[in-house]
């Protein structure tokens, strides 16, 4: 199950940078066209030996999302009477007391969430092609990592939208790097297309991870399934990830 976690994590949380001073949904639509508003409501995936996962959307009545769970761990997203995102509350089962994260914990204070990891190479729409990852267990072992693009639209960009958390991004700014850290606008790290593959070869230039999906889209050019493909340590492994709309 735990692989089935990395390939649907993977393809939920990847990134790109944007850099400019346009608005997120200015840059998506820059990128994609007029792309229709889909919202997700569920993802899950199945390995090769039946073993299975999902992570479950749900949504109040004004279309705002409203939890995320995965069957164990379950998020909750509170609002203002304004609809704003207040904050977010999460618990690990359904009978142990929720944890709660203050949306207003964003704004005090940069974060470093990628100190072990910098871009080294985008391309010309300025998406991370490359990046230097560091081996969590030791710092002087690091991997190169390539990051490989489709031009089909993020699936996932009108889900975050509907959470407001576009607008809590904007207002946040991250440790981008490693060795030489930038800081940047949360905002700039959200995918505009989504991904169909990541390697990650050691100084030696051979592979120790690699995830290649295969997609196969609707007529709006969201994927409805991905056949995925997952390397590790000598062992490989298949799985497949399928996508539901409202």
């Amino acid at each position: 199950m735990k692989k089935i976690q990395i390939a649907i994590v993977a393809l939920v949380y990847t990134f790109l940078s944007c850099n400019n001073d346009q608005t997120l949904e200015e840059d998506y639509i820059d990128v994609n066209g007029n792309v229709k508003e889909k919202l997700i409501r569920k993802i899950d995936g199945v390995d090769d030996s039946g073993e299975k996962i999902s992570i479950i959307f749900n949504y109040n009545g004004q279309e705002k999302l409203s939890s995320m769970s995965d069957g164990t761990q379950t998020s909750t997203f509170n609002y203002n009477p304004q609809g704003e995102l207040e904050n977010v509350s999460y618990k690990e089962y359904p009978d142990e007391e929720p944890g709660l994260f203050n949306i207003n914990n964003l704004y005090q204070t940069p974060y470093d969430i990628f100190n072990n990891a910098e871009v080294l190479e985008k391309d010309s729409n300025n998406n991370p092609i490359k990046i230097l990852v560091y081996d969590s267990n030791n710092s002087s072992t690091s991997y190169i990592g390539e990051i490989i693009y489709d031009d089909k639209p993020n699936p996932l960009f009108y889900t975050l939208k509907s959470s407001s958390m576009l607008n809590v991004l904007d207002k946040t700014y991250f440790n981008f790097g490693y060795q030489n850290p930038e800081l940047v606008k949360a905002k700039d790290l959200i995918p505009n297309n989504i991904f169909t593959g990541m390697i990650f070869k050691d100084s030696d230039g051979l592979t120790v991870k690699e995830l290649q999906v295969s997609y196969s889209y609707d007529s709006d050019n969201y994927p409805i399934q991905g056949d995925v493909y997952y390397y590790e340590k000598g062992e490989i492994s298949n799985y497949t990830i399928n996508y539901y709309y409202k």
